[in-house]
């Protein structure tokens, strides 16, 4: 059995979180831009710091003129 630390997000929550239909969010998780976990029944959960690193972009670095 797969033990689930801190908060985790079914496929459903997390296309509402950020948005986006069902079937969205399940290709990204097939495409690994969206990290999960699957669990027992084939079900998803994805780790909610996973969608804090989608919606907050990362700084953007300058470069130097």
């Amino acid at each position: 059995m797969v033990e689930l630390n801190g908060k985790y997000l079914s496929v459903k929550e997390a296309s509402v979180r950020l948005s986006l239909g069902i079937e969205t969010v399940r290709r990204y998780i097939a495409r690994g831009t969206i990290k999960a976990i699957k669990i027992p029944g084939g079900y998803y959960r994805i780790p909610e710091s996973e969608l804090t690193k989608i919606t907050q972009p990362e700084a953007q670095v300058t470069q130097p003129k």
